[in-house]
């Protein structure tokens, strides 16, 4: 698995170099000019760089996405990928690492890790409910979940704001010794 995230962070560039081309920064393959990207200026025009020759990118497949899936989302840290998929009924699902990790729900948003890379958690709808799903575990249904949440505190203490039948509500799950 190691290896995998390994060439999910060595390719990188690659993924920003596909995002400038398709923007059409990337200079043309005519004969004598350059195969290099190139970069905006101060002034607004394009200069010539060779950071990012073409002909030496190489592209490498780090997951697979479900057929007929598309991709609502990823997160990724020195260890681990995580992203979310939408089928084609509208479910979403998340992976850890190619693995789905947790139910199907009818939505899966707001990936995040915690500083230890240790624990993935999302925000996840069922029906008209909000929930937090922590290592694919769903905590309690709320009615809205607070803008950012849920978060981890530098201690590692899961937090975030909900609200439930007219009340607010602070959660604060410290973290398992």
């Amino acid at each position: 698995m190691r290896s995998l995230l390994g060439l999910f962070h060595r390719n990188v560039f690659v993924i920003f170099v596909v995002v400038l081309a398709m923007y059409g920064l990337c200079t043309s393959q005519q004969s004598g000019k350059s195969d290099s990207v190139q970069l905006p200026t101060d002034s607004g025009e394009l200069a010539p760089h060779k950071i990012f020759p073409l002909s030496k990118i190489q592209e490498k497949v780090i997951g697979e996405i479900t057929a007929g899936s598309k991709v609502a989302g990823a997160r990724t840290t020195e260890n681990h990928l995580a992203w979310g998929e939408k089928a084609k009924d509208g479910s979403h699902i998340v992976r850890l690492d190619g693995k789905q990790v947790g139910a199907a729900y009818d939505e899966a948003t707001n990936l995040g890790f915690s500083a230890d890379q240790e624990h993935l958690i999302w925000t996840a709808k069922r029906g008209s409910k909000w929930l937090v799903v922590v290592d694919g575990q769903a905590g309690a249904e709320y009615d809205v979940l607070g803008r950012g949440s849920p978060v981890f505190d530098p201690d590692g203490n899961l937090e975030y704001l909900a609200v439930k039948e007219g009340s607010l509500y602070r959660i604060k799950s410290p973290r398992a010794p």
